[in-house]
């Protein structure tokens, strides 16, 4: 839904509660995948067009983990729909970190 919509030229929002941090990690991974940037390269256009965005040090090893797995060819091309919905071996709750967001 996400890549397809861009695809047609359209802008997308991306947004969670505070529009910093859970967003920011889709649409770094979406520029890691999709437009070949590195993490460093999208941190740096994403902070270039919404310079309030951080992340987590949970979600800076997600978007590492991502980006490793897909140099390694260990992602699939285009997800299915409803895959994140169901559940994956493997996985675990995280819980946030409150030194990550102190002014929360």
């Amino acid at each position: 839904i996400f890549s397809g919509h861009a695809l047609q030229g359209n802008t997308t929002y991306v947004h969670c509660k505070a529009g910093r941090g859970r967003s920011t990690t889709v649409v770094l991974c979406y520029l890691i995948k999709y437009k070949n940037m590195t993490p460093e390269d999208a941190w740096a256009h994403t902070k270039s067009i919404r310079p309030r965005v951080c992340l987590t040090s949970t979600q800076k090893e997600a978007v590492a983990l991502f980006s490793k797995l897909n140099l390694d060819g260990g992602l699939p091309f285009q997800s299915s729909v409803g895959a994140a919905a169901r559940p994956r071996p493997n996985t675990r709750k995280i819980q946030p970190d409150p030194s990550d967001h102190p002014e929360l």
